[in-house]
């Protein structure tokens, strides 16, 4: 059990969170994690090498979360990311088989690399149409255009929004913030 201090972004003051036996306690809230449900999880790059980290807890119809934007090997992002850890290994010994609902960035990270891969695949489906169509067929063309649409298929198959991510457990989750940690 211990104090956890960290700004949510540059140019926020400084936080301070503590995990107890039972309960999340931050600068304005109290969180009985052994009440609390619909617990969120996500991790996700922001750009310029910058991480955002977000916990999100509800109860009595209130969310409860804390944040944080930094770069990978930032102070805060560390420390933050050491209150998750706790946070969940502390919510799963309250609420055995609780999960987490997860997420690997925004819907709008997700949908805008979808519809890049779209616009790659049907770019290289329209080159090789033309080049069958004129008759100008060479193995050069043919093949180049080719992996513009294996591409464009790699990543539509890799960023796939449409594919929910399946809940975590607490140990999951743990494991998944010891591997970002780690990095």
């Amino acid at each position: 059990m211990g104090d956890y201090l960290f700004k949510r972004g540059r140019l926020r003051s400084l936080e301070r969170w503590a995990v107890s036996e039972s309960e999340l306690i931050g600068p304005v809230d109290r969180v009985d994690l052994g009440r609390a449900s619909n617990a969120r999880f996500s991790i996700a790059p922001v750009g310029r090498g910058f991480f955002t980290v977000q916990m999100i807890f509800e109860l009595d119809g209130r969310n409860t979360s804390f944040s944080c934007t930094d770069t990978l090997h930032g102070g805060d992002l560390s420390s933050c990311l050491a209150l998750a850890s706790e946070v969940a290994e502390t919510y799963g010994r309250l609420q055995v088989g609780a999960t987490f609902a997860t997420t690997r960035g925004e819907r709008i990270q997700t949908w805008g690399l979808t519809v890049i891969a779209a616009a790659i695949v049907a770019a290289g489906l329209y080159k090789i149409a033309a080049l069958w169509l004129s008759g100008r067929i060479d193995g050069f063309g043919v093949g180049l255009w080719s992996s513009f649409v294996l591409v464009g298929l790699l990543l539509l198959w890799a960023s796939s929004p449409w594919k929910k991510h399946p809940p975590k457990t607490a140990t999951e989750v743990c494991a998944w913030i010891d591997r970002v940690r780690a990095l």
